[in-house]
This record gives structure tokens, C-alpha cells and sequence, in this order.
């Protein structure tokens, strides 16, 4: 189980984190949150979080989640990823 602190920007603004999360849940985009306990019933074992953080784009606050965080033995979420599978395209409108 990999469970990284979130960053320092997410730690000095808690509210814009937690309204996000709010926002989140009550779209149903998020569930509650589980216990460490309880997650490891839900996805059968050991599982791993990305830290979040807060970037100002434009006065406006915005909510990153770094995928890219690497637990002990260098994996992450991202190094799971073949991005061959996952093509990224562009539009514009």
C-alpha cells in the first residue's frame, strides 16, 4: 500500500481541497473516502493514492493529482500505463 502526503500547496489551502472533494462527491464523480482498513476489503489488498495538490491558473484555483508519484520501488500510476494505449488527441473548437 502506497499512500504519499499530498503536496505542500494542497496542505496550505485544506478549504479549496475540501470543497473540491465536496464538489466531487456530490456530483457523483467521487465516493466518501474508506478507511485504509475498508480499502483494503474493497480492492482485495494492498492499493496506492496519488497526492494532490493546488496550481493557481488565472487567479482560479485548480486541482492536480500527480500520477506520477513514485512509491519505494519507483512505480507509479502512470508507469502502469503503455501510453499506446491511452492516445491523446486534440481538438479544437
Amino acid at each position: 500500500t502506497f499512500l504519499p502526503p499530498n503536496m505542500p500547496s494542497a496542505e496550505a489551502n485544506p478549504e479549496i481541497i475540501e470543497n473540491y472533494l465536496q464538489d466531487e462527491i456530490a456530483a457523483g464523480q467521487m465516493g466518501e473516502g474508506l478507511s485504509v482498513e475498508k480499502a483494503h476489503v474493497f480492492f482485495g489488498g494492498h492499493f496506492c493514492t496519488a497526492p494532490m495538490g493546488v496550481v493557481f491558473d488565472q487567479q482560479k484555483p485548480r486541482i492536480i493529482h500527480n500520477l506520477s508519484a513514485q512509491d519505494p520501488e519507483g512505480s507509479s500510476t502512470n508507469s502502469w500505463l503503455d501510453a499506446k494505449d491511452w492516445p491523446t488527441c486534440w481538438y479544437t473548437a
